[in-house]
């Protein structure tokens, strides 16, 4: 299921980076349940070929995911370079490489 997700985020973004140059985009949630309040924000844009996301989730706890990617596009190749890192000092990094 997180493969197939991330498959598709990743198809997204591509679709975006391959597309006409796109304005800068904003997105805010906020969610309530019975532990609490979690919120999700995300900035984005794409210009020539290179799409850059900034996403922040904090949950009903209090942690925080902070999550940097950014897309490149050029002569039939895509590759995009992730980061997240959380609350405690840990981090993952990934790239990801997409020929046609």
């Amino acid at each position: 299921m997180k493969r197939i997700l991330s498959t598709s985020i990743l198809a997204a973004t591509l679709s975006l980076a391959l597309a006409a140059d796109a304005s800068a985009w904003t997105r805010n949630t906020t969610r309530s349940g019975p532990a609490g309040t979690a919120t999700f924000s995300a900035t984005g844009s794409c210009a020539n070929g290179v799409c850059n996301r900034s996403a922040t989730r904090t949950t009903p706890y209090g942690n925080q995911i902070q999550t940097q990617n950014s897309t490149v596009c050029a002569n039939g190749t895509c590759t995009r370079s992730s980061t997240s890192s959380g609350s405690y000092g840990g981090s993952i990094n990934r790239q990801t490489t997409i020929s046609r």
